[in-house]
């Protein structure tokens, strides 16, 4: 599902979003992690919060994972499990 590379979405934001939720799931589930998840157009240079409230950003620097914060994009980790 994730060896294909997706179409720019047309947010450099969620292009590192795409680029970081494959890299995470192929390292916890034991997968080669695709090369178009380390294009340069995946990382940004300006930190993005996913969350538009500043009150749980100290909060999102903590526990985003590291293929996330690799590239500048910080959510919390429960936020990216499904119930």
């Amino acid at each position: 599902m994730v060896a294909d590379e997706p179409a720019p979405t047309g947010d450099r934001g969620w292009d590192a979003f795409l680029a970081a939720a494959a890299e995470h799931l192929c390292f916890h589930h034991g997968l080669t992690v695709p090369k178009w998840t380390v294009d340069p157009s995946r990382f940004l240079e300006r930190w993005w919060f996913v969350s538009p409230y500043r009150s749980v950003h100290a909060s999102a620097l903590a526990h985003t994972p590291a293929a996330f914060a690799n590239r500048g994009v910080f959510v919390h980790a429960e936020s990216l499990s499904s119930v």
